[in-house]
């Protein structure tokens, strides 16, 4: 996985080839893939949005339009609700 060791670029800094040579990136990819399999996002990108006053959550899979994500976060600051809710929404 990742890049052969026999590839060589010109302008690979030290810094660049520390990170390259390193497993913190893709643990990092994995810790967040298993979070993702966990919360069962089925789209990317996805949006989870979380009113941490209360608890309620809105989840917004694939591309989210500008005014649905306002109306998401309008949704979410009102406190009609003290509950976690999990709302899904469907994007084309």
């Amino acid at each position: 996985m990742g890049i052969p060791d026999s590839v060589s670029y010109p302008e690979l800094t030290p810094t660049m080839q520390t990170c390259l040579n390193s497993r913190r990136a893709e643990e990092i990819v994995q810790a967040q893939a298993s979070e993702g399999f966990r919360d069962k996002v089925t789209a990317t990108p996805t949006v989870k949005l979380i009113n941490n006053q209360n608890g309620q959550m809105i989840v917004l899979p694939g591309p989210v339009e500008d005014d649905a994500l306002l109306s998401a976060l309008d949704l979410l600051s009102t406190e009609s609700t003290t509950e976690n809710s999990k709302i899904s929404a469907d994007h084309e």
